[in-house]
């Protein structure tokens, strides 16, 4: 997910688009998300998030963050749950740009294969 932060308002296509993201976030293995802060305003991100986490084996799903304020995206996720539901394991912190972060990130994924 990258956050389409440039845009106050959503023209149709990119409402869609969001629509499908939280559809289908619920069946996927994981969440990456580039370039955003998660900040509350985002609704529509946190309701993809939300659907993300919505499934009976969320524990095995891996949240994995990337951008240069990572870790600070990874603590507001946590304390949004208000308690301690993740571990190093299933969210990850990348605190790089997209360009250095991007070999970071596959083998992030590639850790989690074996889960």
């Amino acid at each position: 997910m990258i956050a389409p932060s440039f845009t106050k308002q959503f023209n149709l296509e990119l409402e869609y688009l969001l629509l499908d993201a939280t559809r289908f976030a619920r069946a996927a293995r994981n969440l990456v998300i580039i370039g955003c802060g998660l900040r509350r305003e985002d609704s529509y991100l946190w309701l993809v998030l939300i659907s993300f986490m919505h499934n009976r084996r969320w524990k095995k799903k891996r949240t994995v963050i990337v951008g240069p304020h990572a870790s600070e995206t990874t603590t507001r996720i946590e304390n949004f749950w208000g308690r301690k539901i993740f571990d190093q394991q299933n969210l990850v912190a990348i605190d790089l740009g997209l360009e250095c972060g991007i070999s970071k990130l596959g083998e992030a994924l590639r850790k989690g294969v074996d889960r």
